[in-house]
């Protein structure tokens, strides 16, 4: 039986149609998503991270079509991503957080309170989670590429750092418009005394300036000979013979010891 070639010629327009209408460029092979922890630290009472997503999905980013037909997408708009914070010594878990990361990409952070006694390595955990697609290239010549989905939690990137404790603030030191009394008793001056400005009879304070008899001062030590009081008088540390100062009765102090530590001049 003979065919017209025009017949013939129909016949193979057909045939190419069909066969490229079922052709999908094959989707580049893809792995797990570029998604890793960018920081991590534990300190003070909080454990605190953050992670970037750079992630160029093909099916997700690309739509083809070819002909009306063949159109591939990737069913989801995220990626399901759990970020978990352990203890790395023995496991337990001090904190998880579950993120739907966008296939755009991005940056995110989050934190968690710890506990005030804690001591030892923290280790911050990044997981794909639950159900990934992911697209390899067909080896036929015709039809779209095959699909694929990794079920459960993937290990995505992991690190470990040291807890630091809260630094215990500094103690508060004089300014220069202060007064260090660290150690110092109230005394009272048991008999009017002139003051001195250092532990010797010849450095008396001029113009004159004398204790009157009931005054309290504060009494912050002796010299090495223990014949002298150095006192606080006011913004100045002065002297005064250790015979001119007793204990302070007032229920405040009831008496208590004068200090005889060797203060320096």
């Amino acid at each position: 039986m003979k065919i017209s070639r025009i017949k013939l010629l129909g016949f193979v327009i057909v045939v190419v149609l069909l066969a490229a209408t079922s052709v999908i460029p094959p989707a580049r092979a893809i792995g797990l998503p570029d998604i890793a922890f960018s920081s991590a630290d534990a300190s003070c009472l909080i454990a605190s991270y953050s992670f970037h997503a750079e992630i160029d999905h093909p099916i997700a980013n690309h739509s083809f079509n070819l002909f009306g037909t063949g159109a591939a997408s990737a069913g989801r708009s995220s990626i399901p991503v759990k970020v978990l914070i352990a203890d790395a010594t023995s496991g337990n878990v001090l904190g998880e957080h579950y993120y739907d990361v966008n296939w755009d990409g991005g940056d995110y952070r989050g934190s968690v309170q710890m506990h005030s006694s804690y001591i030892g390595d923290v280790t911050f955990s990044l997981f794909l989670n639950e159900r990934f697609s992911s697209y390899t290239p067909s080896n036929r010549l015709f039809g779209p590429a095959a699909a694929s989905a990794e079920v459960g939690s993937t290990l995505l990137d992991q690190v470990t750092v040291t807890y630091k404790p809260c630094e215990e603030p500094e103690a508060p030191r004089p300014g220069p418009d202060m007064v260090d009394l660290t150690g110092a008793i109230m005394g009272m001056i048991a008999s009017d005394t002139p003051v001195y400005y250092a532990p010797n009879l010849e450095a008396l304070v001029y113009p004159t300036t004398a204790l009157q008899q009931g005054k309290t001062v504060w009494v912050l030590g002796m010299d090495e000979s223990h014949e002298w009081y150095k006192i606080q008088l006011g913004a100045n540390a002065l002297w005064v013979p250790a015979s001119t100062v007793i204990t302070d009765g007032e229920p405040l102090w009831n008496n208590a010891p004068l200090p005889e530590t060797i203060v320096g001049h």
